[in-house]
């Protein structure tokens, strides 16, 4: 109740500022937990920078235009990426959300209100098992659920390119892949030998430095590599197991209609009618969808 009173406010004051919390990538609301259970213990942590494009508003009646948008430089989005590797588990998050939700949890456990965050991020977090098994957690708008997504780890088939290249001055040999509806280019170190890279990438006699989706849409460059001993936890909190269908489905559904999304969770948005008057969101609310393009097509 707070919440939906708290954004209602907000499009009161500022009709803009709802426009902003379409962007799922937008950092808006902390998560709120209690417990974490480790998982296992990193011995190696690798940061990668990791660019993608921006969730741009467009009239929906217009994808046809949008999926052929020659995205400029300022329309990517870079988010800094940690990869802890353990000898059971391997976890993928975004350091630059952590950070500030750490941040937040601290504030709250001194009493204290969370500060506001004017950051970007790619809002999941991935656990690769040695088991074989990937637990993937999605966070969607405002307050609404954070979705969870079990399934078998892919394998991946590698076609040695033959070329070699440098990254953070380590040789490197490339590699390529097709994964989810994605053509691939990657860069390995055979002088770290560690079977991981970021998000579910791995197969290779090498730890994975880079990784390049060849239509332009994504990018994994390492940046720093350390080692030592970090706990691997996994937040405890209430998530939404779903199949792969009701996964992607609803994160389909939130880019393409967010305004409804909102209403479905609760957030009950007043927008300003140009008159000094609060107005429900109507038909041009509802004409505006989100570009969408996720890392796995199918």
């Amino acid at each position: 109740m707070k919440n939906s009173l708290l954004i209602a406010l907000l499009c009161l004051i500022s009709p803009s500022l709802c426009l902003a919390q379409q962007n799922p990538y937008e950092l808006y609301l902390p998560l709120d937990w209690d417990e974490t259970r480790t998982l296992d213990s990193a011995y190696v942590r690798v940061e990668y920078k990791m660019t993608f494009r921006d969730a741009i508003p467009y009239y929906t009646k217009d994808k046809a235009y949008v999926d052929t948008f020659d995205f400029p430089e300022d329309r990517y989005i870079t988010d800094r990426r940690i990869v802890e590797i353990g000898k059971a588990v391997r976890k993928d998050y975004s350091l630059v959300m952590e950070s500030w939700e750490q941040l937040c949890k601290k504030l709250k456990d001194e009493g204290k209100d969370p500060v506001g965050s004017d950051k970007v991020a790619n809002r999941f977090e991935l656990f690769v098992y040695e088991d074989g098994k990937t637990v993937l957690t999605q966070r969607t708008l405002m307050f609404g659920p954070v979705l969870l997504l079990e399934e078998d780890e892919p394998v991946f088939v590698w076609a040695l390119t033959g070329d070699t290249s440098t990254v953070m001055g380590y040789e490197c040999n490339g590699a390529s892949v097709s994964f989810a509806g994605r053509d691939y280019k990657a860069w390995f170190c055979p002088d770290l030998p560690i079977d991981a890279g970021p998000y579910k990438f791995s197969g290779l006699p090498g730890l994975i430095l880079k990784v390049e989706d060849m239509s332009g849409s994504y990018l994994w460059e390492a940046v720093g590599i350390e080692q030592g001993s970090w706990p691997i936890y996994e937040k405890q909190i209430l998530f939404d197991k779903c199949s792969r269908e009701k996964f992607h489905k609803t994160i389909e559904g939130m880019f393409a209609h967010p305004y409804a999304f909102m209403n479905a969770i609760g957030v009950r948005l007043r927008m300003e009618d140009g008159k000094g008057n609060a107005r429900e969101p109507g038909e041009f609310e509802s004409s505006i969808s989100l570009y969408y393009d996720p890392i796995e097509l199918k």
